[in-house]
């Protein structure tokens, strides 16, 4: 509105080039006065931490424009401060009216303006004729100006337009007894909207507030109200208000699931945009590498659909990079791609091409070299970023895509505008960030639809034409909106300066619900209008009602206070269209999947049987269907793969030279050295700190173990067998019924050479240090000992049956954290025992190939990644 009464004199610098502005006018400050700037920054952002620094240029040339905007600088907030006597504050704002006269200077030597400054020179310094120029031109052409719903101007604004009052005509919709709220421009004096004293006009009535308990039932109360209606109204006469954006999908989903439209004024966000948030993953892995950016690269919906073109990538494509994740548990991303090698089970390895192929696509793509720190002024990546959105982007029509690179381009045309002076060096990375710092609060807008109900802001509401309104998220904070602190400005020195405050905030949203409820109060008797406001968010936590509500009599804000406070009534039986068929049955309509006939089941390990004990569904879905859990979220060793590193390292001792050694120390060199070797080979010469943190603590078991190998040696024990793989021994259960082959693998086998017997030992690295007896029996309802793992019986069964005559005992060598309890714990079982065992397992393995796959009443510790299919805590 003011640059319709003066002229510009100068260029005005964009956003962008204030904001670098204000950051070379930091680093000048701090360079000459280094202590000085600590009163505002004591810990300035870092040279090369770009984002930081953006942020902070965006925080000095908000708080100039705020000030500017209403013809203060940073010297008037000094003169404030020493007028209040507030002794930090002055010497802070001191030091910011400094930062201020650099960037001003700054921007003086370039021969460009910002806006706000622009103003102040037109106003305070331009040559009177300039303005006399406008006047006369308005004259002769009965200029003449309208100001419509303008309630809060900044001061600059008022003091250009009160140089041309004649041509300048504020209207003013209130009630003829407000006339004393209003100035001469038609703005707010915020003293008589003092929210303890003022009164609705028209005042608000009861049955026009909905109180609901969250943002679902405040979604339910906008489609009861709209049912309400009878169909009398047209969907473009309908309009809802959402000032609280936590509302809006709720309210969106609702009327999709009554067969009603809706428009969500604001659209959609930039930052969430498939093209935004390209840019922001390629910025990140550029910059870093990063293993956990490399996926999220991979996973962006159009980078997925480039790869996919190419046909010799494999459509698993996702589950290979989460196989390669949980085995190596990578930091970065390089050249350097690492095989899965088994030299026990070489059908096992696993060479992982199609990721080595990826990360070629990949460098193709974005077009850079890796690594690579080059820094070249932004304009100079501009050819690069316009080759790698064709790469991407070419040919796609999607209407958010086109519009999101219209606004990338534009801001990437805008890095040919910064002057040279502030047109820092960047790498590739940065010049995105920066791009996307000048887009980052933007929206694209949605398409114009006369058949979708509205879905408006609290501000827009005012000035919509149609006559019904709905308004949800009716609480403080939204409606009125405050600020409960801010940085360099808080409440009390705005009011001081005559800045908006919240006395201001409060003035404009009671007038704007005045204005509402006034341009209604005769469309059926005041029900036009619907102020929903909620008790709960999203989150569980309470909110208040909009103090709006109590700006009426006493009685009236005793009566709605216990209304919201008190017990809340039950909410109303909402039916929506679709949701109700004839013949539909009351009950949920999700179901566990059946099973389904599988192959024949030849073989077993000897681990299953337990899990089939536990839950015979979740067997199925674990053993029959192979079903796993892939993802890519653990930063450390999960428990099964830090087990496996102990194991690995055992296993090797156990085939060792040393494996009979009586030393203590050799035995713990040993497994030092080898668990060295085997996380540097597998996790990398630098590991992930965790992992790290993890070898210590695995070492710290090793080396208790050295000491009680050590002992266990020296009475006697020889190690016969290591990692005994016995899946090809043809040992079955049901022989003469339809025989299961047995597989597993034997951690070791020791020989008691005082006795001759033989000695089945499993490692055990859980931190529970349970007896095999705990975790293979327990006592049934009866008080009788029930089988519940079979484990290390099938070990006993799987030796008679292979032809080991000896006596032999079976147990674990017992690993936990508290390296204290390290130690062996051998079963007593009698034959009879071990018989019962394998008698009980071939039961199990006959239900299996019954298919017997019932569900279990609760879900066993194994099932989590199966919750969502068995419906587990979910009413059904």
């Amino acid at each position: 509105l003011p640059e319709k009464f003066y002229e510009l004199q100068k260029p005005i610098a964009d956003d962008l080039t204030q904001r670098l502005a204000w950051i070379q006018a930091v680093d000048q400050l701090d360079e000459e006065h280094h202590d000085l700037l600590a009163q505002v920054l004591p810990h300035p952002p870092k040279k090369d931490d770009l984002d930081a620094r953006l942020a902070l240029g965006k925080m000095f040339a908000t708080l100039h424009r705020e000030l500017a905007a209403d013809v203060l600088d940073f010297k008037e907030v000094v003169r404030l401060c020493k007028k209040l006597n507030i002794a930090n504050e002055v010497r802070r704002w001191e030091t910011l009216a400094k930062l201020q006269e650099k960037y001003l200077d700054l921007l003086k030597s370039l021969d460009i303006w910002d806006l706000q400054t622009a103003r102040l020179f037109a106003i305070h310094q331009q040559d009177p004729n300039e303005f006399q120029r406008f006047h006369n031109h308005f004259k002769e052409n009965g200029t003449q100006f309208f100001l419509l719903g303008l309630v809060d101007m900044n001061r600059a604004q008022k003091e250009i337009l009160n140089k041309f009052r004649e041509f300048v005509t504020p209207l003013v919709f209130a009630p003829e007894s407000f006339k004393n709220h209003f100035d001469e421009f038609g703005c707010l004096i915020p003293e008589a909207w003092d929210h303890e004293s003022f009164l609705l006009n028209p005042p608000l009535r009861d049955d026009q507030i909905t109180m609901a308990a969250k943002p679902e039932q405040q979604a339910n109360a906008v489609l009861r109200k709209i049912a309400g209606l009878g169909g009398r109204y047209a969907t473009d006469q309908i309009v809802i208000g959402v000032p609280d954006p936590q509302v809006i999908p709720f309210v969106e989903q609702r009327l999709d699931q009554a067969k009603l439209e809706s428009r969500h004024f604001e659209g959609t966000p930039i930052k969430k945009t498939a093209v935004y948030r390209f840019l922001e993953i390629v910025s990140a892995f550029r910059d870093s590498q990063m293993f956990a950016a490399f996926a999220e690269l991979i996973r962006h919906p159009d980078v997925e659909w480039f790869l996919r073109n190419d046909p010799e990538l494999r459509l698993d494509l996702l589950s290979e990079l989460d196989h390669y994740y949980n085995e190596f548990l990578p930091v970065t991303v390089s050249d350097q791609w690492q095989s899965k090698i088994d030299t026990d089970n070489p059908q096992f390895n696993q060479s992982f091409d199609s990721l080595k192929l990826v990360w070629q696509k990949i460098k193709e793509l974005l077009g850079v070299e890796f690594p690579s720190t080059q820094k070249l002024a932004p304009s100079l990546w501009k050819e690069k970023i316009d080759a790698m959105l064709h790469r991407l982007y070419d040919g796609n029509n999607h209407r958010l895509v086109i519009e999101t690179l219209k606004q990338v381009n534009s801001a990437v045309g805008t890095l040919l505008n910064i002057p040279e002076k502030l047109s820092p060096q960047m790498t590739f990375s940065e010049t995105l960030r920066l791009i996307l710092a000048q887009i980052e609060s933007g929206n694209i807008a949605p398409h114009e639809n006369p058949n979708a109900i509205e879905l408006i802001g609290w501000l827009e509401i005012v000035m919509d034409d149609a006559p019904i309104v709905i308004i949800t998220g009716m609480n403080d904070g939204f409606v009125p909106s405050y600020l409960t602190s801010d940085m360099f400005l808080p409440d009390k020195v705005r009011r001081e300066l005559d800045l908006e405050d919240n006395r201001r905030r409060f003035a404009r949203d009671a007038y704007a619900l005045s204005s509402i409820l006034g341009t209604r109060q005769s469309i059926e008797n005041g029900h036009a209008v619907q102020l929903i406001s909620g008790r709960r968010s999203t989150e569980g936590d309470p909110m208040l009602p909009s103090r709006l509500f109590f700006a009426d009599t006493p009685e009236t804000v005793t009566r709605r206070v216990q209304q919201y406070f008190g017990a809340p009534q039950p909410e109303p039986e909402l039916l929506l269209a679709g949701m109700i068929k004839p013949g539909q049955p009351e009950h949920s309509a999700f179901k566990i999947p059946d099973t389904e006939k599988q192959e024949k089941l030849k073989s077993m390990r000897v681990t299953e049987f337990a899990d089939y004990l536990r839950c015979p569904y979740r067997y199925y879905l674990k053993h029959r269907l192979r079903l796993e859990n892939l993802h890519d979220a653990n930063e450390e060793l999960d428990a099964p793969a830090f087990g496996t590193l102990i194991h690995e390292v055992l296993k090797q001792f156990g085939r060792s030279n040393i494996n009979r050694s009586t030393s203590e120390e050799n035995i713990a060199t040993f497994l030092r050295n080898t668990l060295k070797t085997y996380v540097s080979d597998k996790y990398g010469e630098k590991p992930r700190p965790v992992v790290a943190i993890q070898m210590e603590r695995a070492l710290k078991r090793l080396e208790a173990f050295a000491g009680w190998q050590a002992k266990w040696a020296a009475n006697g024990h020889t190690i016969l067998k290591t990692e005994l793989d016995f899946n090809s021994n043809a040992v079955t259960l049901l022989k003469k019924e339809e025989p299961i082959l047995l597989r597993g693998r034997i951690d070791r086998i020791d020989r008691d050479e005082n006795t001759g017997n033989l000695i089945v030992l499993d490692y055990k690295t859980s931190d529970s240090a349970s007896e095999p007896e705990k975790t293979h029996r327990k006592k049934n309802a009866d008080g009788n000992l029930t089988w519940i793992d079979f484990q290390l019986p099938l070990y006993y069964y799987i030796l008679r049956e292979s032809g080991y005559k000896e006596e032999i005992k079976l147990g674990y060598v017992l690993l936990p954290k508290d390296t204290a309890k390290t130690t062996e714990k051998l079963a007593e079982w009698t034959p009879d025992d071990i018989q019962q065992a394998v008698a009980q397992a071939e039961e199990i393995a006959r239900h299996i190939l019954k298919e017997d796959f019932k569900i279990a009443d609760a879900p066993p510790p194994y099932s989590e990644a199966f919750a969502a299919i068995c419906l587990d805590n979910v009413l059904v």
